[in-house]
């Protein structure tokens, strides 16, 4: 079996077939200075905005790393979290849930791709790339952040649920 993701740093532990991995700065994103304006044939970009952080990501299909035969599917993303709020934040924690269109799923929690847990100030974005690996031509990725605030209060923000289409680009 080849392996389906492109080689970032900071992978994940996978399992259930779905593999996902993350790093800090957008590695197969990167040609301009906007890391969610790079890659001109993306999907169209999802937002949410949980007290003043925006989590805007953009999914990609992979066709150089999927495998119709074996039935791997592979998606890129780039996300970007912003920060309107009046406060400075820190990334503690991300889940992300997986679901691939013939019903497997994946919920996945830690920290290990936040390392060093980032922290953004107020009008700074703080930009990572991600990808997965299905079984399915289509599915879902949703989630959270758990972020702290300088005074010590933790809470969750939103990642918008966002679709994954093979060769949807």
């Amino acid at each position: 079996m080849k392996s389906a993701a492109p080689p970032l740093r900071n992978s994940l532990p996978a399992g259930n077939n779905v593999a996902v991995h993350f790093s800090e700065t957008p590695s197969f994103f990167r040609i301009g200075s906007d890391p969610l304006d790079a890659v001109p044939n993306a999907m169209i970009s999802y937002a949410s905005t949980t007290r003043g952080i925006t989590v805007t990501v953009r999914p990609i299909y992979l066709d150089e790393p999927s495998d119709l035969l074996e039935r791997e599917f592979a998606f890129g993303y780039a996300i970007q979290i912003e920060n309107t709020s009046p406060n400075e934040v820190q990334l503690l924690r991300r889940r992300w849930i997986i679901e691939a269109g013939n019903g497997s799923r994946q919920d996945l929690t830690g920290d290990g791709a936040l390392r060093p847990h980032p922290v953004i100030a107020p009008g700074e974005t703080h930009v990572h790339d991600g990808s997965c690996t299905i079984e399915s031509f289509r599915g879902t990725v949703e989630g959270n952040y758990l972020v702290q605030r300088a005074d010590g209060e933790q809470f969750r923000v939103s990642v918008p649920p966002f679709p994954l289409h093979a060769a949807a680009n």
